[in-house]
């Protein structure tokens, strides 16, 4: 294009019409226009440099957190939470979840610096061992184990999304074992035993054919599955869901029976889920990339934007997490807090707790905000030795005008954040050591779905504006 900028210029320059000049201005611009419309739009933000330095001190603090309590004393598998008050606890029980997130904790705090290859590979190897030596059904760990026993707890019971976020775990470690130095026999090894444990989770056995997806879980003892199912698109379930088909283990036709609930808001169009969390929406992007233009980018830009529409005292990110409640032994109880405009369930209103993670896992989507929204909750006394505390809970029924700060580490939300920040920091590298699998890469064409532009919402909100965060209220700390 560079003749016709030449042209258009010299018509500006030489002409003596005010016409031709302005003409020969719109030939010189609308090439150099066309080119910068041509490139390719980068839908994530990229990370400053000081926001670099800002996410890993953040991410040094969650990493301590599994370098203290993922000891010999509890087999080297992460407990579930360390509560500091109102009473000092640590739970000493462990899930597939909480397993498979430590181990791409311990890949991303290397990635950080944190971790010496040396003792990287000695602690995986350490867990490894141990997982190796658990009792398993059909090669899917199960629902819940004593760190110290070793030993089921209840009743035997495979969660389905449980064992599908460890085997995919698994999958990104193996990969960014071997990007980092496959080729030494200590590591070719340790990729062989994972490898294994991977091939031998057999996913059909918790899939229903008749219904053509995957039960909630299944109760060994008795050999029955559940009658529930994940039947919705935007869930936690999205990762299993992606693993089963690329591993052949079920039908592609799975992935078009995953309920893709539409609403639209402000004229933007949005995919609901069950309880509106960012978990449901977020956790899968910590291994699966969002293409630009497809169903799930909008989807989650979606999500973020109702998110941060939904601020509570300037403070915003709602999900699963513990809240002002215990059981008779003073445990924090947990549930989901989401968003009424995103969720299906009814009564999401009623509760107004904000967990820090969920901040952590959009810092790829608005990285600015999602600081400034970690910096206001620090502001809030919600940071300790381990980063920031749970949640901040600001239910008036529980607390009344008052906050009450969740002081207590919960080892998947601390394994989701400090893999957030390590995607944040270094381009996606777990997510692209996930896809580096030849068998993972071989369904990318998945998550390349395109906007339903035909489909009618099922919640319409064309017309309605966001909803203004309230006006910030006097704290008094519960």
């Amino acid at each position: 294009m560079l003749p016709s900028c030449l042209i258009g210029l010299s018509v500006l320059i030489f002409s003596s019409s005010v016409l031709l000049k302005a003409i020969g201005a719109s030939w010189f611009i609308f090439p150099l226009i066309a080119c910068r419309i041509g490139k390719p739009f980068h839908s994530a933000p990229r990370i400053k440099p000081e926001q670099k330095a800002a996410i890993a001190a953040y991410a040094s603090d969650i990493w301590r957190f599994f370098a203290d309590h993922v000891t010999e004393a509890d087999a080297f598998l992460p407990p579930d939470n360390v509560q500091l008050s109102p009473s000092e606890t640590t739970a000493h029980r462990t899930s597939p979840t909480n397993i498979g997130l430590y181990l791409l904790s311990c890949l991303s705090a290397e990635a950080f610096g944190f971790l010496r290859r040396g003792e990287l590979y000695s602690r995986l190897t350490a867990t490894v061992k141990t997982v190796e030596s658990l009792p398993k059904w059909r090669g899917h760990l199960y629902n819940w184990y004593d760190t110290g026993t070793l030993t089921p707890l209840g009743k035997p019971y495979v969660s389905t999304v449980d064992s599908g976020n460890f085997v995919t775990a698994l999958v990104a470690l193996q990969a960014g074992l071997k990007r980092l130095g496959g080729d030494s026999r200590r590591v070719a090894d340790l990729c062989d035993r994972i490898g294994k444990l991977i091939d031998e989770a057999d996913f059909s056995a918790l899939y229903d054919t008749r219904k053509k997806l995957f039960v909630i879980g299944r109760n060994t003892a008795e050999d029955r599955p559940d009658e529930g199912c994940y039947d919705l698109f935007m869930s936690e379930a999205r990762t299993t869901s992606y693993f089963a088909i690329a591993s052949g283990q079920v039908p592609r036709e799975h992935w078009k029976h995953l309920g893709r609930p539409l609403t639209v808001r402000d004229g933007y169009l949005g995919v609901l889920s069950w309880t509106g969390t960012m978990f449901e929406f977020l956790m899968p992007a910590l291994l699966l990339p969002t293409r630009f233009g497809s169903l799930s980018h909008e989807a989650i830009a979606f999500a973020v934007r109702e998110q941060r529409a939904a601020a509570s005292h300037g403070l915003w990110g709602r999900s699963e997490s513990g809240y002002f409640r215990f059981d008779s032994e003073l445990n924090y109880q947990y549930k989901a807090f989401g968003v009424p405009s995103l969720g299906l369930k009814n009564g999401l209103e009623k509760d107004d707790v904000i967990a820090p993670y969920a901040s952590f896992l959009c810092l790829k989507n608005c990285p600015s905000a999602a600081l400034n929204n970690l910096a206001a909750l620090k502001k809030h006394g919600m940071y300790g030795p381990y980063g920031f505390y749970e949640a901040l809970d600001l239910t008036p029924s529980r607390v009344g005008r008052g906050r009450a700060v969740i002081r207590s580490y919960m080892s998947h939300h601390a394994g989701m954040s400090l893999i957030a920040c390590a995607n944040a920091c270094f381009r996606d590298r777990i997510v692209t050591d996930f896809l580096s699998d030849p068998r993972m890469a071989s369904a990318v064409d998945l998550l390349e779905e395109k906007i339903p532009v035909d489909s009618r919402p099922g919640r319409s909100k064309i017309g309605s504006s966001s909803p203004a965060p309230r006006a910030p209220r006097p704290f008094r700390e519960v």
